[in-house]
């Protein structure tokens, strides 16, 4: 398992729940864990050319998708799922799976992110 810094990089835009843009959009997925599906709504977005991040609320779990870029060819870029601040991937994340719950929002961050963490 690798160790990742969590932390935001200085330089990301964020944009949260509190934006009234963003709070008025549909912005919910479902998050299904081995069948166990809670509807999870979009609260946090981050981003810059490097990194990008979703935070979703389930029900009062706290999901964190994000992927750093490293941009120098050192190494390959780092992907992370947290659930309520603790790393899963490998077995764990294979048992996570991303279910669209409308026309405006999907899974393909979500999932980009759930396959690069099973294969750690």
């Amino acid at each position: 398992m690798s160790m990742f810094a969590f932390s935001l990089p200085a330089n990301a835009a964020c944009i949260d729940l509190g934006n009234p843009t963003f709070a008025n959009a549909q912005r919910k997925i479902s998050l299904c864990v081995e069948g166990n599906c809670k509807d999870a709504s979009l609260i946090r977005i981050c981003g810059n050319a490097s990194y990008e991040m979703q935070e979703y609320d389930a029900e009062n779990t706290r999901w964190v998708f994000h992927v750093r870029v490293l941009q120098d060819g050192s190494a390959e870029s780092e992907f992370a799922v947290l659930r309520d601040s603790e790393e899963i991937s490998g077995s764990e994340a294979a048992k996570l799976n991303c279910m669209v719950k409308s026309e405006t929002n999907n899974c393909a961050f979500v999932n980009r992110i759930l396959l690069q963490s099973r294969e750690d």
